[in-house]
């Protein structure tokens, strides 16, 4: 019998940081990893074990992948100096309407006329 491929040989999580990684990663970011379902892993008693194959297909299924645009971006793709202005107009009118909700309401109340109280009158029934 052959001996298995080193892609297929079982490391422990942390030669695989030592190994690969080169100790730039702890035990704990690929126990996440394995949380997250992107790295598998074999449990044998209270070790677990993966592959350099597994590691591998980790690191692609993490990758990130950079932004198309360099620029603004819209949801619908659209770009360039008209939707910018778009934005930057409708942005100015949500200022202005700030502006507006924070200055102080106009007074409602009718101007003081300076009247004298009514007076009351004297029952003329005595007790």
């Amino acid at each position: 019998m052959t001996a298995p491929a080193a892609e297929d040989n079982l490391m422990t999580l942390k030669d695989a940081c030592e190994i690969v990684f080169r100790g730039k990663i702890k035990v704990a970011t690929l126990r996440a990893e394995i949380g997250r379902g992107n790295l598998t892993v074999f449990r044998v008693g209270r070790r677990d074990f993966t592959t350099l194959k597994h590691v591998r297909e980790m690191v692609q299924r993490c990758r990130v992948e950079s932004p198309l645009r360099g620029s603004i971006s819209t949801e619908e793709g659209e770009t360039g100096l008209s939707e910018t202005d778009r934005r930057t107009s409708a942005q100015a009118a949500l200022n202005l309407t700030l502006a507006g909700l924070k200055r102080r309401s106009p007074n409602t109340s009718a101007p003081n006329t300076d009247r004298l109280p009514a007076r009351r009158r004297r029952s003329s029934i005595s007790s």
